[in-house]
């Protein structure tokens, strides 16, 4: 599971708390991994801190840093760093990178990894430090409302209406006809009507099935037009809905019980981050990203220029495709690369073949396509300009998303 908030939510505050500086674990770029960092020569940082290097980074800029966060106990969470995932031991909810580069970070808004972001301001190019984000600046509290039981037996019509507000609360999208969803991570449902008010569900087991899944042994009954499904849960295992990804931590003969915090709440990161290059929010105001609204066209530009493309498919009332191209691509980190991207949106609400071509699920959708024309990757629902980001990167890389 990824510790990141993936974040259709809102970003994450931070607060600097000085910390020792003797972490022999810790390698700096390009020492040997476990080597302790050299201290400057004298007059060293003086020398260093000249002209824009001693302008500091303010909200708004973007910023390339190279970073390692880790636990109270010194496991690694996650690093820009091959040296530092190489040499240091993981802790639980590590993300593994595919390939490690610096990142570029918008100063004062939510990076890849919590509180990063907005702990850059007051640093110069040049400058490393160390700092401890509380628990309530990184991934959180422990969120007691987080923690979910649920009924080891549950009885379920085969078909079931939901509302439209309930459909998008319970599976984070908006329904569609033939879409498959889980009314439980063991039971499957295909959406078989779709209205203004709401949608129906078919639920698509036989009449006896049994299966022994990693949450544990399940069993699914049919009696008439009902379903009865049974679960003999497993103590630590992984337990997904549509939208959550938790842990079950205690069971009985009726019950059991799912910690969705992710797994580091409640606990204090430390963050070694250097700051290596920064461009002024000025610099970038009147970079706009060069949207094409024809679909041709745009297809024909970016065969013309070799350039990978970008297609976002959208619709007026959306609130998240309003967000999507309101806030994340407006962002700096985004608006940086509009010369490597050819850029394409429809409204495929109201172009509906664009939306039936590329089988669109909800909205938005984004359809990547690498310079040679194919599809790179199709990804539906909101991203923030962090995760949009680094989706860019590795379409523009040409290489596999993770």
């Amino acid at each position: 599971m990824s510790v990141f908030k993936r974040t259709i939510r809102p970003g994450i505050i931070v607060c600097l708390v000085a910390v020792s500086c003797a972490w022999p674990h810790l390698s700096l770029a390009g020492d040997e991994p476990g080597a302790p960092a050299a201290k400057p020569a004298a007059g060293a940082e003086e020398q260093a801190c000249s002209g824009s290097a001693c302008q500091k980074v303010a909200d708004g800029d973007l910023v390339t840093i190279d970073y390692s966060a880790l636990s109270e106990d010194g496991t690694l969470i996650y690093s820009t760093r091959a040296q530092d995932a190489k040499a240091m031991p993981k802790a639980a909810g590590y993300r593994e990178r595919d390939s490690f580069a610096p990142e570029e970070v918008t100063a004062g808004k939510a990076a890849r990894f919590p509180g990063v972001g907005e702990s850059l301001a007051g640093m110069a190019v040049g400058e490393r430090k160390k700092i401890t984000l509380p628990a309530g600046q990184a991934f959180g509290p422990s969120n007691p409302q987080m923690i979910k039981t649920y009924p080891t037996t549950k009885i379920l019509d085969k078909n079931i209406r939901i509302s439209a507000a309930d459909y998008v609360k319970q599976f984070g999208g908006f329904p569609s006809e033939g879409k498959e969803v889980s009314i439980t991570p063991y039971l499957k449902a295909r959406v078989s009507k779709v209205t203004e008010k709401y949608a129906e569900l078919e639920v698509t087991a036989g009449d006896l099935e049994h299966v022994d899944g990693e949450i544990g042994a399940v069993e699914v009954r049919r009696q008439g037009d009902q379903f009865k499904v049974t679960l003999s849960p497993k103590i630590g295992a992984t337990f997904r809905t549509d939208t959550q990804e938790g842990q079950i931590i205690a069971a009985d003969a009726g019950s059991f019980t799912v910690d969705f915090n992710p797994p580091l709440a409640g606990k204090p990161v430390v963050v070694d981050v250097q700051v290596l290059k920064v461009t002024r929010a000025a610099e970038l105001a009147g970079v706009q990203i060069p949207w094409i609204e024809e679909y041709d066209k745009g297809l024909a530009s970016a065969k013309a220029t070799g350039k990978p493309a970008v297609l976002v498919l959208y619709a007026d009332w959306c609130q998240w495709c309003k967000k999507l191209l309101t806030e994340s691509f407006p962002d700096p980190r985004i608006r940086e690369l509009k010369d490597r991207i050819v850029w394409i949106k429809v409204n495929s609400d109201r172009l509906k073949d664009y939306g039936t071509k590329y089988e669109q699920k909800g909205f938005p959708t984004m359809i990547f396509f690498k310079p040679d024309g194919t599809i790179a990757r199709k990804l539906e629902g909101y991203l923030d300009a962090a995760a949009l980001r680094e989706a860019l990167e590795t379409l523009i890389d040409g290489r596999k998303a993770s």
